[in-house]
């Protein structure tokens, strides 16, 4: 049933600036042209990554 459906993932972050680093340098990945401010917004093939600030985010939840 999901086997053959795109998926996205989406991230919670509290350091945007950190996660742009990581995300962009570290793994390579290019924001597409649906990133804002505080969203960041990737294309891996078929899968779209989304990361956000939260400032509300705790270590360790979900």
């Amino acid at each position: 049933m999901l086997k053959d459906r795109n998926s996205s993932a989406i991230v919670a972050v509290s350091d945007h600036e950190r996660a742009r680093e990581f995300y962009t340098g570290t793994l390579g990945l290019e924001p597409s042209d649906q990133a804002m401010d505080d969203v960041l917004d990737y294309r891996t093939g078929d899968t779209r990554l989304v990361v956000y600030r939260s400032r509300n985010r705790r270590t360790g939840s979900t």
